[in-house]
């Protein structure tokens, strides 16, 4: 993934946006720390880590977001502004919604190719 951060971040510096080289580093710190806290907070649940746990990763994916946007509000702005770091939550939580429906209808896709089988 940092490869792909990089060149992302080349290709919108080409255009004129300026964002910082430690930015990709920053969000996938960032991202690590919102999966163990989230682990933290679910252990003590009596269950266990499978694919039905969809709430888990949405709670890890609430929690990345939010050091995320902090972070990266941290070094574009020298402030972690409220606009920023929710703007960067708020895409980041939409990403999230957005690529679990796509799995959870390419599961359910596979799942009936296979029944069909």
């Amino acid at each position: 993934m940092l490869p792909v951060s990089y060149l992302f971040m080349l290709l919108t510096n080409g255009i004129g946006a300026n964002l910082n080289i430690l930015s990709p580093v920053v969000s996938m710190i960032a991202c690590y720390l919102g999966f163990v806290i989230g682990s933290a907070l679910i252990t003590g649940q009596k269950t266990q880590l499978s694919f039905r746990m969809w709430k888990f990763f949405i709670l890890v994916g609430a929690v990345s977001s939010l050091f995320n946007g902090i972070t990266l509000s941290l070094l574009q702005h020298s402030d972690a502004q409220i606009i920023s770091t929710l703007g960067y939550m708020i895409g980041d939580v939409a990403g999230l919604i957005a690529s679990f429906i796509i799995i959870m209808y390419a599961f359910r896709l596979a799942r009936n190719i296979r029944s069909e089988n």
